[in-house]
């Protein structure tokens, strides 16, 4: 379902990632839906270029209840955070590289004595 090895399934439980309830009778990990939605979140998150300790403050973060500023808790280390990953900015910096090319854009277009229309934000 997840494309991904048991392994690498087991590494983000040891990690902290994803707490995966056990079958009282045998002892086995039981996955439900919820499981199997947050592991597809880990997974995407990793693909991306994420460290686990960036998916770790955000998903600790939801855990608290709290929903709010999720880009933010993925973008930025805690003081006390060991390890820091330059790719762990890569979407706030992607959104600031998009705003300063629309920038230059408008100024080019006005250098060239024409208007520009950037694009919707549902069309980026």
């Amino acid at each position: 379902m997840l494309n991904t090895t048991i392994d690498a399934i087991r590494n983000w439980e040891r990690n902290r990632l994803i707490k995966v309830p056990r079958d009282p009778a045998n002892g086995y990990r039981q996955y439900g839906a919820a499981e199997i939605g947050r592991l597809r979140v880990i997974r995407m998150l990793l693909r991306a270029g994420y460290s686990m300790m960036a998916i770790l403050r955000m998903i600790s973060q939801l855990d608290r209840g709290e929903t709010e500023n999720l880009r933010h808790a993925l973008d930025t280390p805690l003081p006390g955070d060991d390890v820091f990953m330059v790719n762990d900015h890569w979407l706030s910096a992607l959104v600031g590289f998009q705003e300063r090319a629309l920038q230059v854009v408008v100024m080019l277009e006005e250098m060239l004595g024409q208007h520009y229309d950037p694009p919707l934000e549902h069309d980026r």
